[in-house]
């Protein structure tokens, strides 16, 4: 009887402490909590705490395209990402959440906050970014996908709607072919 009592005495302690286990790793689940090294299942001494939401473990202030909102703050350069709620560059990087007019969330210097799409591309727009018109050099934009594209050679593909051809040439509306103008 002695040796049962043993027996259940050593699992029982061996699934409390197995239940006693902090996440050390963030994006991993929260862990069980432990009073004294993790209160919420994240071990505070590697800067992470749970997010309660998601029942994840996080830095602590969070990191780039962590989750972020009230009372999960990001670290220094980000900032939380109103609708979305993530940590992002602030100011934002190209291809970035942006919100237009607002200094913490807006897009950083060569960069543009897309007014439709929220998103920060190069000013003025670079290769296969959103266009309205205006484009960088050697590009057109073409206004059937409102994308900035290459300009046509000799024989490329191209149409009266934006997508033009290289300088010297002239496009054939027929044929839709760029050709050298006589």
């Amino acid at each position: 009887m002695t040796s049962i009592l043993a027996a259940l005495l050593a699992v029982h302690l061996l699934v409390a402490g197995a239940q006693a286990t902090c996440t050390v790793e963030p994006g991993k689940r929260c862990g069980d909590p432990d009073p004294a090294a993790c209160p919420d299942g994240c071990a505070q001494a590697q800067n992470l705490s749970c997010d309660a939401t998601k029942r994840m473990c996080y830095n602590s202030p969070r990191a780039e395209n962590q989750p972020c909102s009230e009372g999960y703050a990001c670290g220094q350069g980000l900032s939380c990402a109103p609708y979305i709620g993530k940590c992002l560059s602030s100011p934002r990087k190209s291809g970035e959440w942006c919100l237009p007019d607002r200094p913490a969330h807006n897009c950083g210097p060569g960069l543009k906050c897309h007014p439709v799409l929220f998103k920060c591309f190069s000013d003025p727009p670079d290769y296969n970014e959103p266009c309205d018109g205006k484009c960088a050099e050697g590009l057109s934009c073409d206004r059937t996908i409102a994308t900035c594209a290459r300009l046509a050679p000799v024989t490329g593909s191209c149409h009266a709607y934006g997508a033009a051809c290289q300088a010297g040439l002239e496009c054939d509306a027929t044929m839709r072919q760029c050709y050298h103008s006589p």
